[in-house]
């Protein structure tokens, strides 16, 4: 596993094993992995196809899902330990857009010094700009139903690549895996709820793609499709296995139905925020280019200037 310039972040948790490995480590201590039982180049994917996906500092660290117009849902341990510039959020389209909040659930307060697979672990980070428009595909909203179990659903992430048989037994061999920096989706079922965590096991059941979250990509969302509509149903917690990247791993999500209503209401600013973030000022007319005035969500390019939003 890549180490961390987050270091409070490090632990094991997600990255998506399809029945190959992949996982894309630019920093120690988190990746994003998937092993499937296919050729791994199957599962690769644009990520412009899947604009909900956003990458948390770094693409191939914590990952989170946009569930509103200006939030997005992550793991909480995923906001442990983050600088006070606040965490860089990496958007499907390029953008790079900083929030201004972070809320975690009052009535289910995750502890950072307690990570692991647990519960608690959800965070929503909120954003002074819209990062998303109402009704775009983008936003995928936080799905309220009980009835999970059964479910088919992706999982999506960057990393490594490999056979999952290549791994058996070798949880460093796992670690070390080749690095190819590709996107890949997943699917999987959820088999069961084990308290208020939802568990997902890699079994070989020969389902199209099939995968699980490996070492990193914290976070990342667990979709499914209700009628024609996503909703999301889970962020990828961890996992307790000494080697993620064998065959019958379990991999565990935080339920979201149980969030429910803590995300509503920290989206509606009902919540009291659990972190702020000081947010540095552009001095946009110091910008005398187009492109680069456009990069910044603090500014924009009028009559030929380059000026702060109001």
């Amino acid at each position: 596993m890549a180490l961390s310039v987050f270091p409070k972040k490090t632990r094991f948790s997600p990255c998506i094993s399809l029945g190959v490995l992949l996982v894309f480590a630019l920093f120690p201590g988190i990746c994003e992995s998937i092993v499937t039982i296919d050729d791994p180049s199957e599962a690769v994917v644009n990520v412009r196809n899947y604009p909900f996906f956003v990458a948390l500092y770094a693409r191939g660290d914590c990952a989170g899902t946009i569930i509103s117009r200006r939030h997005v849902v992550t793991a909480a341990h995923c906001v442990c330990g983050s600088p006070k510039a606040g965490i860089p959020v990496l958007f499907a389209d390029g953008r790079k857009i900083v929030p201004v909040r972070g809320y975690r659930n009052p009535a289910c307060v995750f502890d950072c010094k307690k990570d692991g697979p647990n519960r608690c672990d959800v965070a929503v980070l909120a954003f002074d700009v819209d990062v998303a428009k109402a009704g775009d595909a983008a936003i995928v909203p936080v799905y309220a139903g009980k009835d999970e179990v059964g479910r088919a659903m992706e999982i999506f992430g960057y990393g490594i690549s490999g056979k999952a048989s290549t791994f058996a037994g070798n949880p460093k061999k796992c670690r070390k895996a080749k690095v190819d920096r590709k996107f890949r989706m997943a699917t999987n079922v959820v088999d069961r709820v084990n308290g208020k965590l939802r568990v997902v096991e890699y079994d070989l059941t020969n389902r199209p793609g099939e995968g699980i979250a490996e070492d990193g990509d914290s976070g990342g969302p667990a979709l499914i499709t209700v009628g024609a509509k996503k909703y999301i149903i889970g962020v990828n917690s961890g996992t307790s296995e000494k080697n993620p990247c064998e065959i019958g791993a379990v991999d565990q999500y935080a339920r979201l139905s149980i969030h429910y209503n803590f995300i509503q209401n920290a989206m509606g600013g009902e919540v009291s925020p659990w972190v702020t973030w000081n947010k540095k000022t552009t001095k946009c007319k110091k910008i005398k280019n187009k492109k680069q005035c456009g990069k910044s969500n603090q500014c924009r390019w009028k009559k030929n200037k380059c000026m702060n939003k109001k």
